[in-house]
């Protein structure tokens, strides 16, 4: 939240500096949308940056104040994107991973979980990677994310262990993770319903083909 009196001060210095006069009403509007997605310090940063790199004469509008403290998403899951396909290669669907950066987690699940996406050949990953960019954006506002990504040792008996370390291996993000204004989810839930489903119906198929 953004402190009133401080928010004024400020406020009023940026309009006097593109030649405007706020009226209380017109004050009062921009700082209750301002409020709801800035902090003190974020909405300090946005107008010395405003009066630092703005060339045009006229009063800015809210949203491009907003627009110095947004984070660039699509440059963000650009490099988590990358994580994960390092992460594909150096840990492999036997282990449960959880990614520092929880709205991966939350990706992958909706893609069809760890598991799933360990086992896709080169072909069939180049097409499904289409959709991590935007779902990333979407999930990294949501307050609730999936805590970790099973993998098949932890439902299947019969997984090589060999590979498969005691718990949950972390995997720490290459770059640093934004923060987000988030909304609730609607049905947050892990992929271990999904990996129990794989790993009973790899079971099954195993079974019948005995």
């Amino acid at each position: 939240m953004i402190d009133f009196k401080r928010f004024v001060g400020r406020y009023t210095v940026l309009a006097e500096e593109f030649g405007e006069s706020l009226s209380e009403a017109r004050l009062k509007l921009h700082y209750e949308i301002l409020n709801r997605s800035m902090t003190d310090d974020e909405f300090e940063n946005a107008v010395m940056s405003v009066l630092a790199n703005r060339k045009f004469h006229k009063m800015p509008h809210p949203a491009e104040l907003l627009e110095y403290v947004r984070p660039d998403l699509d440059a963000v899951a650009s490099l988590a994107l990358q994580d994960l396909e390092t992460a594909f290669k150096t840990k492999g669907r036997v282990v449960s991973v959880s990614f520092e950066d929880a709205t991966i987690n939350s990706v992958v699940n909706a893609m069809g979980g760890w598991v799933y996406l360990c086992g896709l050949d080169s072909r069939e990953w180049e097409f499904k990677r289409r959709e991590f960019i935007p779902l990333y954006k979407t999930h990294s506002r949501r307050d609730a994310q999936v805590d970790y990504l099973p993998g098949t040792a932890e439902h299947d008996p019969f997984a090589d262990r060999s590979r498969s370390a005691t718990g949950v291996e972390t995997i720490f993000a290459s770059y640093k993770i934004p923060k987000v204004r988030t909304v609730k989810a609607l049905n947050p839930q892990r992929s271990a319903d999904v990996v129990a489903g794989l790993a009973n119906a790899k079971r099954i198929g195993s079974a019948e083909k005995t």
